[in-house]
């Protein structure tokens, strides 16, 4: 991961609030339509290839899934594929939701 960065929730949560990046939620389906990180976008394994070629490989991504292990594949991948700032989010979700409850829409 050359130049993917992992990061924990609270420096992922900062850069979420203050920064203009995209946060990516790997995770399936049925996960993100139960609950999800506010402002997070979501990407499932099987739409990544075409994700990547849709925006510019300058906008900084987060990359979060369910406990911070396909994330840190896929900031990888996406590293590979041009993308200058791609971090992943160690504990994902989980740790995510734990962390900071008021940032997770239920549905």
């Amino acid at each position: 991961m050359e130049n993917s960065i992992c990061i924990d929730v609270v420096h992922a949560v900062n850069m979420l609030l203050h920064g203009s990046i995209i946060l990516l939620d790997i995770r399936d389906n049925d996960s993100f339509r139960s609950s999800h990180i506010y402002g997070s976008s979501h990407v499932p394994l099987y739409l990544l290839e075409s994700f990547s070629t849709l925006i510019s490989v300058s906008i900084p991504i987060m990359v979060i899934c369910y406990h911070g292990i396909k994330s840190k594949y896929v900031a990888s991948y996406l590293n590979n594929q041009g993308f200058k700032k791609v971090y992943s989010v160690n504990g994902g979700f989980k740790e995510w939701s734990v962390a900071f409850p008021m940032l997770i829409e239920y549905n």
